[in-house]
């Protein structure tokens, strides 16, 4: 009896145990088609990144929460460590954690396995912030399991776990994740496009000499709104992992600053005398203040700076408010809806401003409040625009039937001038005797290879031709014979020519050849299939002072490559016209160099 007795206590006590030691473990009830989030009681063991932590003490926080609520502090470092229980049908199933952004980096480790790393984790000076949404994908192979977050936050004035971990399912964990990425996503690419299609509308109405400027500012302060988004909601960091928060975050802050700056001066134009210029300067003035602090200060200074300095935005909130009460009291020419409209964007912004203090609890409003006030007035400039494109179509028209007959009389006379200038241009350019082009020409297209970019390869081939003793030829046949001979060479080069060849009469009897992407040997075999082609004419000339007896040239050549480079056509021309005078020395020869 005693000994069953005994049995009996040992079997309460170790009830007992199993249900203390199980006390602490959180069990998760989530299915295929819902998730779970790991909020509530979590250890948390102040300055300590050590391994085990079997022997330190914890302190018990509720999650998702910041360091400043939790522990007085702003910025602080530590482990975060809870167990918990899946359902039984998960062991072995992909399961996934989503951990949304926070205020800092860490490293995550699930059954003392490092799964996660964001960031850098460490003390004040050791720190990195990475803010980016994070998808983990694992599976479990029993139903307990352990998490830990190493986690430090130095750099922000939100440090801390503020959004919590959520755990399911692999597919719907995705939807979640998704969820949170693609419409912030859309949303703001749509208000890019929005503020482009404002710049451009702006652009038409300063060709019909309307004011510009309102429109002008509400087009950048939506553009700077609507990139900022990518950074303060920083999936940017989740797409592109390689950005430093550092500077991510400095451009949202410059963003931010940029976007107030287009803000007050649109309300200056668009609500005319609303604004006080004293305000004005007042407020322009703080936020050029903000850009030099956020450009020359460390994340913390300049976070706290903006969001002390942006109080000032009361002053422009009240003389709105003013301002609106003007525009109805004494019916001034202005939209009353988008006066209203703009107060209502004021208080949403306020209202945003009071939650980033923590004085109120609510919800993000203003980005909402922005997009609808932005596609409204898109869809009112739609359509005005509509309306004076209706009325343009109509003026149009009338304008067309009125200058029907006309326009074809300034189309005739037109072409008829087009053609009488092609021809004029053609005329210029050619050589009036042999048909070829002139110097002139020549002198043109020569500086073409010199005006080419550096970056492009240049390779021409020039040559310089002269036909040997004409001098003597026309004082023994005379100049009508001479000229036909000139012309007799010209239809003889112009055959030997390639597509893309230019032969043009430099003077006289000498003429000059152009040919592109030719190599030395090429240039050479060109020269002498000329004085070939030439020789075949058999043009009879008895008055030499050679041992020949028939019309021949003398050719001169260089090739302008990246080996041979000339400073100039000049330079160029004076190097074939020294080896066009080497080549007339021994007559009916060709030197190309």
């Amino acid at each position: 009896m005693p000994r069953l007795t005994l049995h009996f206590l040992l079997t309460i006590l170790m009830c007992l145990y199993s249900s203390l030691s199980r006390a602490d473990v959180r069990v998760l009830d989530f299915s295929e088609q819902s998730n779970v989030e790991l909020s509530g009681t979590w250890h948390y063991y102040p300055k300590q990144l050590t391994v085990d932590t079997s022997t330190l003490a914890a302190i018990s926080v509720e999650l998702p929460n910041s360091f400043e609520f939790m522990l007085g502090e702003v910025n602080h470092h530590g482990i975060f460590r809870q167990t918990f229980e899946i359902p039984h049908a998960a062991i072995g199933q992909p399961l996934a954690l989503f951990i949304p952004y926070q205020y800092g980096a860490y490293r995550l480790y699930i059954n003392d396995k490092l799964m996660l790393k964001v960031g850098q984790v460490g003390a004040v000076d050791q720190h990195r912030t990475q803010m980016a949404p994070r998808l983990l994908i694992f599976t479990l192979d029993k139903a307990e399991f352990d998490i830990r977050l190493d986690f430090s936050s130095y750099q922000h004035i939100r440090g801390g776990l503020q959004n919590a971990l959520v755990i399911g399912y692999e597919e719907p964990i995705r939807r979640h994740f998704y969820s949170h990425i693609i419409p912030a996503t859309w949303v703001s690419g749509m208000l890019v496009m929005i503020s482009l299609f404002m710049a451009l509308f702006a652009i038409y109405r300063l060709k019909l000499r309307q004011p510009i400027l309102p429109l002008l500012f509400l087009s950048l302060f939506i553009l700077c709104f609507s990139l900022r988004s990518f950074f303060a909601v920083p999936f940017t960091y989740t797409l592109f992992t390689s950005i430093e928060w550092l500077w991510g975050t400095r451009i949202e802050y410059l963003l931010t600053a940029l976007s107030c700056l287009f803000f007050i001066n649109y309300i200056r134009y668009a609500l005319p005398n609303s604004l006080h210029y004293g305000i004005y300067a007042f407020l322009s003035c703080i936020i050029c203040a903000n850009f030099l602090v956020i450009l020359s200060q460390p994340p913390l200074i300049f976070q706290d700076f903006f969001f002390k300095s942006f109080a000032a935005s009361i002053l422009l909130f009240l003389n709105m408010l003013y301002g609106i009460y003007c525009i109805f009291k004494y019916k001034m020419p202005f939209s009353k809806a988008n006066a209203l409209a703009i107060a209502i964007l004021c208080i949403t912004f306020i209202h945003d401003y009071l939650l980033g203090l923590k004085l109120i609890n609510s919800t993000e409003i203003a980005f909402y409040s922005s997009c609808i006030y932005f596609i409204l007035v898109t869809i009112h400039l739609s359509r005005d625009y509509a309306v004076q494109s209706q009325q343009a179509i109509s003026y149009n028209q009338q304008l067309l039937r009125l200058n029907q007959s006309l326009d074809q009389q300034v189309v005739e006379r037109t072409y008829t001038v087009i053609q009488l200038n092609e021809q004029l241009k053609r005329q210029l350019k050619l050589d009036g005797l042999t048909g070829a082009y002139n110097r002139y020409a020549l002198d043109e297209t020569l500086q073409q290879y010199f005006n080419t970019p550096y970056n492009q390869p240049v390779s021409v081939a020039f040559f310089m031709l002269d036909v040997d003793f004409f001098k003597n030829y026309n004082d023994a046949y005379g100049h009508l014979y001479g000229d036909q001979v000139l012309k007799d060479i010209v239809v003889v080069l112009q055959q030997q020519l390639p597509p893309d060849g230019f032969l043009a009469r430099y003077g006289g009897e000498e003429f000059a050849m152009l040919l592109p992407n030719l190599s030395l040997s090429e240039a050479q075999s060109f020269a002498h299939g000329c004085l070939m082609a030439i020789r075949q004419l058999n043009i009879p000339h008895l008055k030499r002072l050679d041992n020949k007896s028939h019309v021949t040239v003398s050719i001169g050549g260089v090739v302008m490559d990246h080996q041979h480079v000339y400073a100039d056509a000049k330079a160029l021309m004076h190097c074939a016209d020294s080896h066009l005078y080497q080549a007339k020395q021994q007559r009916d020869c060709a030197i190309v160099r």
